[in-house]
C-alpha cells in the first residue's frame, strides 16, 4: 500500500513540473528568450517535444540518480532563495516584509548545505543572461550614431 501511494504522490508531483516546465518553454518563447517556434500552436506540443528531446539523454546514459537528485535540489533551492529575497524588495514594510526577510535567511541556509551543488543554478543563470543578451543584440537594430528622427531610439 505504500509502495502505490507512494508511486501516486510522485506521478502527481512529476506531472506538475512537467507542466510547468512545458508552460515555461512556451512563456519564455512567447517573450523572446527561448526559440519563438515553441511558442507556436493553441497546445504546447513544441515545448512538450522540446523537453522530451533534453530529457533523453538523461534516462539513456543513466545519469546518477543521487546526483540528479543534489543538483535538481541546488536548483530548486537557487529559485526559492531568489523568489523570496524579490519578496522582501517588493513587499510594503510590515509583517509579509519580516516573513519575506526570515524565509530568505532560511533560504541561505538551506543553499549553504547544497555545497558544490551551487555551481549547477550558477552555470545555468550565466548561460541563460548570454542567451538573453544575445537575443537583445540580434532583435535591437545596430546604431550607427545617425539621428533617427523619432522619440525613441
Amino acid at each position: 500500500m505504500t509502495g502505490v501511494l507512494a508511486v501516486l504522490l510522485t506521478f502527481g508531483a512529476v506531472n506538475a513540473y512537467l507542466a510547468g516546465a512545458v508552460r515555461l518553454g512556451v512563456a519564455l518563447a512567447r517573450d523572446g528568450a527561448m526559440p519563438a517556434w515553441l511558442a507556436g500552436g493553441r497546445a504546447p506540443y513544441r515545448s512538450l517535444g522540446a523537453l522530451a528531446v533534453l530529457t533523453v539523454p538523461v534516462v539513456v546514459w543513466a545519469v546518477d540518480l543521487d546526483l540528479l537528485m543534489r543538483a535538481t535540489s541546488a536548483c530548486l533551492a537557487a529559485v526559492t532563495a531568489a523568489g523570496v529575497a524579490a519578496a522582501v524588495r517588493v513587499l510594503p514594510a510590515g509583517r509579509l516584509r519580516v516573513t519575506a526577510v526570515v524565509a530568505t535567511g532560511m533560504s541561505a541556509v538551506a543553499l549553504a548545505c547544497c555545497g558544490a551543488f551551487l555551481a549547477v543554478p550558477a552555470v545555468l543563470a550565466v548561460v541563460a543572461l548570454g542567451v538573453l543578451k544575445a537575443l537583445r543584440r540580434a532583435v535591437l537594430p545596430a546604431h550607427d550614431g545617425a539621428p533617427s528622427g523619432g522619440c525613441h531610439d
